[in-house]
């Protein structure tokens, strides 16, 4: 990774009706990133509005269950399929933090920082 910021557009990739909602598969937002990596290798972490200082932080996201999240168009809410376990589900995202699911240390690359 190279701890660089890239910005996404939201509305630049194809949405889709899942739920009654118009969303952005998440895992289409990584691959319009150009990032280098496999999808396996990487961890996801989803970075919320409305969590207080002392919240505990959201489970970062294998690489492999990244087709499972995805972000509302209009509202940039996140959403899960499947039992969300502590994800931020229904709050509306910042930013998605990449890195490698290998490396102990954060070597993080925003992704999609302004949608």
């Amino acid at each position: 990774m190279d701890g660089k910021e890239r910005p996404v557009l939201l509305a630049s990739v194809a949405a889709i009706h899942r739920g009654g909602r118009l969303v952005v598969p998440l895992v289409d937002l990584w691959v319009a990133t150009l990032l280098p990596g496999d999808l396996p290798d990487l961890e996801f972490e989803v970075v919320a509005e409305g969590l207080t200082e002392d919240a505990v932080p959201p489970p970062a996201i294998a690489g492999p269950n990244l087709p499972r999240a995805y972000l509302e168009l209009m509202t940039r809410r996140f959403w899960w399929d499947g039992p969300y376990n502590g994800l931020p589900h229904g709050r509306v995202v910042r930013s998605v933090i990449i890195r490698e699911a290998s490396q102990a240390s954060w070597a993080p690359t925003r992704l999609a920082a302004s949608f």
